[in-house]
């Protein structure tokens, strides 16, 4: 009777024929994973190698090697000086002020302080019609209506002035005299031309006596020339007066005057000085 093959073989058999079963699919769902990006044909650069630190133990914080240097001491501060300032005393007294006595200030006139004027705009006006500024401006009248007579100056046939019985004259009467007495001093003053006779009367404006006939009527050449030292003596003797308020252009134009009289005819300031000895007062009223 043959033998039975060993046991061990038999089950060899089973366990491999287990092993071939096809597996069931699995029930459960499957992800799918992206696939990644393919690598680069080119050489990764080398990076930058740091070189190595060699440690001492003495640079080392003071924590890990528990030792504690010795600190450098402390820098010393500059001293500040304090010694006090001390004006240096003067070797000379300075000046002492002296007030000027009101006797000297009296004295003082407006032309001995130049470039400053104290004057009032009507004061400065009545200045200049004084004397005249011809040929811009006339010279004032004077009031003849007192009882006084002036020896006139110069080599003239009139000796005084106003002529005897002049009250009694009528207006033509009177400006036939003072016509008389202008002519005469424009003769001696050796003059090369002779004004017209509106020129005439306006230089010589001094003379004119109340109540004389007006000479502004005459046409001639001149007559533009003698309404413009109308207009001008007007209005300076309106702002003497008060007729008119002052404002800037008001001193601007008695600036301008006053240089302008620097240049004026200047032939009869002495007859004006005159009759301001003898005490007649000018006449604005007209």
């Amino acid at each position: 009777m043959p033998s039975s093959p060993p046991p061990a073989k038999k089950s060899a058999k089973i366990s491999s024929s287990i092993s071939k079963k096809p597996e069931k699919p699995s029930s459960a769902p499957v992800t799918a994973i992206p696939s990644s990006p393919k690598a680069s044909t080119s050489k990764p650069s080398t990076p930058p190698t740091t070189p190595a630190v060699t440690t001492n133990s003495s640079a080392l914080s003071p924590i890990s090697t528990g030792y504690m240097p010795s600190l450098p001491p402390p820098a010393k501060k500059p001293k500040i000086s304090t010694i006090p300032y001390t004006p240096e005393k003067p070797t000379q007294p300075g000046p002492t002020y002296i007030p000027t006595p009101k006797q000297l200030l009296a004295t003082i006139i407006t032309k001995d302080v130049p470039n400053i004027e104290f004057r009032t705009p009507a004061e400065r006006a009545t200045s200049l019609l004084r004397l005249g500024g011809m040929p811009l401006f006339p010279p004032a009248r004077r009031d003849w209506t007192g009882e006084v007579q002036v020896k006139l100056p110069g080599d003239v046939l009139t000796k005084d002035w106003p002529p005897q019985g002049w009250k009694d004259m009528t207006p033509d009467t009177r400006k036939l005299n003072w016509e008389f007495i202008a002519f005469q001093y424009e003769q001696v003053s050796n003059h090369t031309t002779v004004p017209s006779r509106a020129g005439l009367l306006d230089k010589y404006n001094m003379f004119a006596l109340p109540g004389t006939s007006p000479h502004n009527k005459i046409k001639d050449l001149s007559r533009t020339i003698m309404k413009n030292r109308y207009y001008m003596y007007e209005n300076l003797r309106l702002i003497a007066t008060g007729g008119i308020k002052p404002d800037l252009s008001t001193t601007f134009m008695l600036d301008m005057l006053k240089k302008a009289s620097a240049s004026r005819d200047k032939s009869t300031d002495h007859i004006c000085h005159d009759f301001d000895k003898a005490g007649i007062p000018l006449r604005l009223d007209v």
